[in-house]
């Protein structure tokens, strides 16, 4: 059973006891859960007030053994290869969704595995908190996220974005994640590209489908540009596919969660909050 942990459930669970602790770990010992965490539980542990107690909870992270979720645009890159080299029939193995903590630090730093591989999360906490300006791509696009969000919602309201319009939006999102080679290494002509792209189902790519999910319900509401909102998103779109589980309390992420679940084909993720949670596997 794999575990999707949001921030407010770790943190709980983080301020349990030892038996408590000494439960849960036995049952990531023995295989009965897998807890699931992302690079963006780093983000919110480096922008709590109590930095010593941001660095505790990034111990506590580690010492789950957790497995991580691949960097949203990594998963999906993951996928339309997939997606692409079946339609073309040629063998691929896609790595797993989930990988170690260094393996996807080296995936967003570009590094090389054996650089980073000793990199413990309070490490990647303290660099966050020790130079902010780390934080400034992040937030950059974040701004950029809500000018798109509240122009887009104006242009669905006025009818602006049509089925066409959103066909292609798709078709150009799909195209910018597409291998320029085979995995034997042959380079990919456009033509190649272009017959799939008029075929591509989005729905065999399940975090760009979840994405364009939580995109469409973002357009048909109001509010949720907060930062923290933008955060759930980039936890949701990643996880709701690739987990069993998604730990929560938050209202408003159980909320997106239902929205998003019912606009996708595909197996996804049900919400459990921590009551929930401690009767199915801690405290029966």
């Amino acid at each position: 059973m794999r575990v999707y942990c949001d921030q407010n459930f770790l943190i709980r669970i983080g301020k349990e006891n030892g038996e408590y602790k000494a439960g849960l770990q036995k049952l990531v010992r023995e295989g009965e859960i897998v807890l699931v965490l992302s690079a963006w539980h780093w983000v919110e542990m480096a922008q709590g007030k109590n930095q010593k107690a941001s660095l505790a909870l990034a111990d506590f992270a580690d010492s789950l053994q957790p497995m991580w979720i691949r960097e949203r645009r990594i998963l999906q890159r993951h996928e339309v290869e997939a997606a692409f080299f079946a339609w073309l029939n040629i063998p691929y193995t896609r790595p797993d969704a989930l990988a170690s903590r260094g393996e996807v630090i080296a995936e967003i730093s570009r590094k090389r595995p054996q650089v980073v591989a000793e990199r413990t999360s309070r490490d990647i906490v303290s660099d966050f908190t020790s130079h902010p300006e780390l934080m400034n791509p992040l937030h950059k696009s974040y701004a950029g996220n809500v000018i798109d969000t509240n122009a887009n919602r104006r242009a669905c309201k006025a009818g602006h974005l049509g089925a066409g319009t959103q066909r292609d939006m798709d078709r150009h999102y799909v195209d910018r994640l597409l291998p320029k080679q085979t995995p034997t290494g042959l380079l990919i002509d456009r033509t190649s590209k272009d017959r799939f792209l008029d075929n591509v189902d989005i729905q065999t790519c399940p975090a760009i489908a979840t994405e364009f999910a939580v995109t469409d319900w973002l357009w048909s509401t109001t509010g949720r540009t907060r930062w923290q909102d933008h955060m759930d998103r980039n936890h949701v779109i990643p996880a709701l596919p690739y987990v069993d589980l998604m730990a929560t309390n938050d209202n408003d992420l159980t909320k997106m969660i239902h929205a998003v679940k019912a606009n996708l084909q595909f197996s996804t993720a049900c919400p459990v909050t921590k009551e929930s949670f401690d009767h199915l596997y801690v405290k029966p």
